[in-house]
């Protein structure tokens, strides 16, 4: 066994309350559709200045003008083969109650995408338009003078997507439907000379090579012992000649001790659901993965209440989690913590802890999961822990801040897309570093959506086509970097969420 530690960056609760949480599911879509590429947002045309376009002069009464987007214009640059664009629109200086209409080409139709009004404030308008087969939209003011800004964020593309595999039955019918045309019979060949005997065929004793089945044998302690016994037997485990162990249904208690797989030897169970090892009185936990492991379908559990154990210590390189349920919940401070570890991937999972549900001291890639802490954090990535990506997650807490970005490398990045982020303090925390979200939902019912901490100008906080409802904006608590915000919606308090360059 392998005495591991580092500096961990966390506050340490003792109440621990109790919740339950749904495990978030992926779909898979296929077809003939027009894909959406989003960009940075350019500005395509701003009659306030002469820096983006030529034109400073505002539209007119009745008037209709014509944007090029393929190729370059004003400050963007759009591929020819764009067939549509997604734009924020704001109109600025509107002298009379008015309506812009977007076409591309034909009869104008009756719609409005923007109503600007006199005194009106500044405010920016998503809306999509389908491109000319020359590249080009149509924009009509209605009524009065009015500036115009319009910045592009994203452009549609032709694009065939199939994330499917067909299987045999589908093949064969495919090729019956489309038989070729037969071919001529050839002219019958010479009868071969008859072969060698082939090599006896297998007797049954190798369908299982590099692989050990454990089942339970007793009480859930004398299970724990069968299961670290097996692991402990595995010898000669490589890159290419990896090994497996299957765990059948049942708890394993593995108490003091921990199964701690050697490099390149993986564990799957029956399902976390019926598949338990847990531990009160192990530090790491009752499981230890190895270089290049594997954990899958099975339940990870410590009932210790010492504030420094965790449900599962990764130290290893190159491990992936899928389909397992962590769970700390009686006063253990983690569930899972990425010691030094590089590639660690969780997938499909659940991470429940009365304190930090994950705790990564290295880059991190989760999706499809859910983090979970009644008290505590969601997720803490620590000071070497740039370059980590979360998506399509949900991320809750219920008392602290959900996810504390707490590196301090200003060169480091990390990115959540398509997440959800629940807390009822401020959702983020920022030291320093490009924290960018994206298609994500931020939430926090007394504090802030991001909190920029300490760093100065070394924090950038990008936000894209989100929705933020938090009682602080970033204006106010983002206070030590840049935040750049682009088609953002926002309630509770957080209208003006950051600064639209």
């Amino acid at each position: 066994m392998r005495a591991r530690w580092a500096a961990i960056g966390a506050a340490v609760a003792v109440t621990i309350g109790a919740g339950g949480v749904g495990l978030v599911r992926a779909t898979t879509s296929s077809g003939e559709r027009a894909v959406l590429n989003t960009i940075p947002a350019c500005r395509l045309i701003d009659t306030r200045s002469d820096a983006v376009d030529p034109r400073t002069t505002p539209f007119g009464p009745g008037e209709t003008i014509t944007l090029t987007v393929h190729g370059t214009n004003g400050q963007c640059t759009i591929p020819n083969d764009a067939l549509a664009v997604q734009l924020n629109l704001t109109a600025v200086n509107a002298t009379a109650e008015t309506f812009w209409t977007l076409w591309a080409t034909g009869t104008q139709p009756n719609a409005s995408s923007i109503n600007p009004a006199p005194a009106q404030p500044p405010t920016p308008n998503a809306a999509t338009v389908d491109l000319s087969p020359t590249g080009t939209f149509n924009l009509f003011n209605a009524f009065g003078n009015v500036d115009g800004i319009v910045d592009i964020t994203g452009y549609y593309t032709d694009h065939n997507h199939d994330d499917r595999y067909d299987t045999s039955a589908e093949v064969d019918a495919k090729i019956a439907a489309n038989p070729g045309p037969k071919g001529d019979k050839g002219d019958k060949g010479d009868k071969g000379d008859k072969g060698d005997p082939g090599a006896d065929g297998a007797d049954g004793t190798d369908l299982f090579t590099r692989t050990v089945v454990v089942g339970p044998v007793g009480t859930p302690t004398e299970n724990g012992t069968a299961l670290e016994n097996a692991v402990a037997g595995i010898t000669g485990a490589t890159a290419d000649a990896p090994w497996t162990v299957l765990v059948e249904p049942g708890t394993y208690d593995t108490g003091s001790a921990v199964a701690d797989l050697p490099n390149f030897v993986s564990l799957r169970g029956s399902g976390p659901e019926v598949t338990k090892l847990t531990t009160s009185l192990n530090q790491v936990g009752p499981l230890e993965a190895g270089n290049g492991s594997t954990i899958s379908d099975v339940w990870i559990d410590t009932t210790s209440t010492n504030p420094l154990d965790m449900a599962l210590e990764v130290f290893a390189a190159d491990v992936t989690l899928r389909n397992v349920r962590v769970t700390a919940l009686n006063g253990a401070s983690f569930g899972i913590t990425n010691f030094g570890s590089s590639n660690l991937r969780l997938l499909d999972s659940v991470v429940e802890s009365g304190n930090i549900a994950v705790n990564a001291n290295s880059p991190i890639e989760i999706r499809n999961s859910v983090l979970e802490s009644p008290l505590g954090s969601a997720l803490w990535l620590l000071a070497s822990s740039g370059g980590s990506v979360i998506e399509d997650s949900t991320l809750q807490t219920g008392g602290g801040t959900a996810v504390n970005v707490q590196g301090n490398d200003k060169d480091s990045k990390y990115t959540f897309e398509h997440v959800r982020v629940d807390a009822v303090d401020d959702a983020f925390e920022l030291d320093a570093g490009t924290l960018t979200i994206r298609h994500s939902t931020i939430l926090s019912s007394t504090g802030a959506s991001v909190v920029s901490n300490g760093q100065a100008a070394e924090s950038f906080l990008f936000v894209f086509q989100s929705h933020v409802e938090a009682a602080t904006d970033h204006n106010v608590a983002f206070t030590h970097g840049t935040a750049v915000c682009r088609a953002i919606s926002a309630d509770n308090g957080a209208g003006s969420v950051c600064t639209l360059l």
